[in-house]
């Protein structure tokens, strides 16, 4: 399989809250399983049916003192896991430096 991502991918597990367009006040508990500067995985507790191209808007809680980090992206696409529904994510926000670096802090 040639390797299509440019950008390096880190593996984490952070708690996160996420919505679609179409509920916008029904948020609910995923993980990020991964994550780069303009992307990352997501992965539901639940066999949660996700469409390529429907906009995903997500709640990251980095630290407890610290204001949730709010973006914005695109499902590009979803499957099946091990035990729930995973999903690849493309960003819309541009992650500033201080979000970026809080994230890679996090995972260390």
């Amino acid at each position: 399989m040639n390797e299509r991502r440019q950008l390096r991918r880190f593996s984490l597990k952070l708690k996160a809250h996420y919505t679609f367009e179409e509920e916008k006040d029904n948020w609910k508990e995923c993980s990020i399983i991964d994550v780069t500067y303009n992307g990352m995985g997501l992965k539901f507790p639940s066999l949660e049916t996700v469409k390529v191209g429907t906009t995903i808007y997500l709640a990251i809680v980095i630290d407890e003192a610290l204001r949730p980090v709010r973006l914005t992206g695109v499902i590009k696409w979803g499957g099946e896991g091990a035990d729930g529904c995973v999903c690849g994510v493309e960003l819309a926000d541009i992650v500033d430096e201080v979000t970026w670096n809080n994230l890679v802090h996090y995972m260390r």
